[in-house]
């Protein structure tokens, strides 16, 4: 069962993820961040969850170094795939204040 905190901090790093302008050669490296998350939510491991979506923070236009510098561009429509399984994913699985029973 994923951490509440590394479930929403998740959620809310993904839905600002959709707003991001990036310089087209820095969306791969997104897609890597992506599949790490991905695969940290299907362990339920929230540690790897937080470690992740740090990581995607990192890249973000806010934070990365140089932004401003080259020409940018909205996430690619496999970067949205991702997302959009990711956010379902998250949305699907309890967490510590919301169990699953049954």
């Amino acid at each position: 069962m994923l951490e509440r905190e590394a479930r929403n901090d998740a959620l809310d790093v993904l839905d600002d993820l959709l707003g991001w302008e990036l310089p087209s050669d820095r969306w791969p490296e997104v897609s890597a961040r992506l599949t790490a998350l991905a695969a940290a939510v299907r362990a339920n491991d929230s540690a790897g969850v937080t470690a992740a979506t740090v990581q995607l923070e990192l890249i973000s236009p806010l934070m990365g170094p140089g932004m401003g510098k080259e020409p940018t561009v909205p996430p690619t429509d496999a970067v949205r795939e991702q997302q959009a399984e990711i956010v379902d994913s998250l949305r699907d699985k309890p967490d510590d204040d919301h169990p699953r029973t049954g």
